[in-house]
């Protein structure tokens, strides 16, 4: 390595007055003048187009790796200088992959990404880019293929567009049962279950998906992500003894974080206010007596969908029927009134209820409350208030933005 290329890659920067031919680097007028150029110019000007340089240089250098470099020493990931977080992120996005979730993506992750992906290939199929994945997330994560069987219930409600007992294969990589070109029910789907062995780590299953989608092959859909864990039981403290007498161990968890293919779990609640008390006004179906009625309360989840409209999502615990001793005063919902705080301008949603499946999530047991026909907003006689309620305890739910049709029932959306 000559003195030039040595001292370019110490990050010295040669004066400009070697440009100077030696008749005019005899005189000291010519030297001095390059020599105030270089003065001027280095903060201004030669940093600057230093920096331009380097927005997409994926290994930054700095004087500790050079000397490693030069003394011919390994070099760790750590001894790499960093650029700012913005331009690690700008680097990534520049390369096609926009991460919404990107506070959730440590410094190494971007860095990695952008190093690496020019040598992923995107035919290498369905194992080469999950090990890219862990490669680049640094998780351990492996992806099996879904499989589905021929509805043969004529009267089931199941969508000819919706697989029927999505289930994954085996660990062997099998089929879970005998597949069609053996005479059985099961076929092969496009959609896959990632397993995160000893769980995310560091990482939400919203920004796994997102990434999952940039990556991964255009034909996979994402079915749900299952967090895998090994918990040897041992009664000694001895290392490598997974031996024990256990007399009973339970263990309980529900590991699959579903992901829908159309819309967006865990979206933020629409807005909610307080009122002066309890509505009488409600939304329900004609004919049903209103000291049946049921009243609709936030959901344990909202549901976003591509057309920006939230459904509330409620799970087997929260659609359970339960009787209040009080009701809540604070309501989702927009006032039809100039005054958010008047009763009148809202109307309630009261049941009983039917309940559909969330769109493009056959997988998870969330469901949304839905009618036969549309509701209408009646005013209970008496002014009689429902007391029980399916939900949580906190709000209401009211003043829908609109009803829409999903598996042929109508469903309330909020914006």
């Amino acid at each position: 390595m000559n003195d030039y290329i040595q001292q370019f890659r110490l990050g010295y920067r040669t004066p400009r007055s070697v440009l100077l031919p030696p008749y005019l680097a005899l005189n000291d007028y010519y030297v001095e003048f390059t020599d105030a150029i270089d003065n001027v110019w280095s903060t201004m000007v030669d940093t600057k187009i230093d920096v331009l340089a380097n927005l997409r240089n994926m290994w930054v250098t700095n004087p500790t790796v050079e000397q490693k470099i030069i003394d011919d020493e390994m070099l760790d990931f750590a001894d790499w200088s960093h650029p700012e977080r913005q331009i690690l992120v700008q680097q990534v996005n520049l390369l096609g992959m926009k991460l919404k979730s990107a506070g959730l993506l440590t410094n190494d992750n971007y860095q990695t990404i952008s190093r690496f992906l020019g040598f992923y290939w995107f035919g290498k199929g369905t194992q080469a880019f999950i090990e890219f994945i862990n490669f680049a997330l640094i998780a351990d994560l492996e992806v099996h293929n879904m499989w589905s069987t021929l509805n043969a219930d004529p009267s089931s409600t199941v969508s000819n567009f919706e697989y029927n007992n999505l289930t994954r294969e085996n660990d062997d990589g099998t089929p879970p049962g005998t597949p069609m070109w053996e005479g059985g029910p099961w076929f092969p789907t496009t959609h896959v279950e990632i397993t995160a062995n000893g769980g995310l780590q560091g990482i939400d299953a919203e920004t796994l998906a997102e990434f999952f989608y940039e990556i991964a092959n255009y034909n996979l859909v994402l079915a749900s992500i299952e967090s895998s864990y090994d918990l040897p039981v041992v009664d000694t403290n001895v290392e490598g003894d997974t031996t024990a007498t256990v007399v009973a161990v339970g263990l309980y968890f529900d590991p699959n974080v579903v992901i829908s293919t159309i819309g967006r779990y865990g979206a933020d609640a629409p807005s909610s206010q307080a009122i002066n008390g309890i509505p009488t006004t409600m939304f329900r179906t004609a004919g049903t007596p209103s000291q049946s009625n049921v009243l609709l309360t936030e959901p344990p989840s909202w549901f976003l969908d591509p057309d920006g409209r939230k459904f509330p999502v409620y799970d087997t615990a929260s659609m359970v029927v339960q009787t209040q001793n009080w009701l809540p005063t604070d309501t989702i919902g927009v006032s039809t009134n100039p005054d958010p705080e008047e009763l009148s301008g809202y109307t309630l949603i009261a049941g009983p209820f039917m309940y559909v499946t969330v769109p493009g999530a056959s997988r998870s047991d969330g469901r949304i409350p839905a009618f036969a026909v549309v509701p209408t907003a009646q005013t209970n006689p008496s002014g009689i208030i429902p007391t029980t309620t399916i939900g949580g305890r906190t709000t209401l739910l009211s003043n829908p933005a609109g009803w829409t049709q999903l598996a042929g029932l109508w469903v309330p959306y909020w914006n």
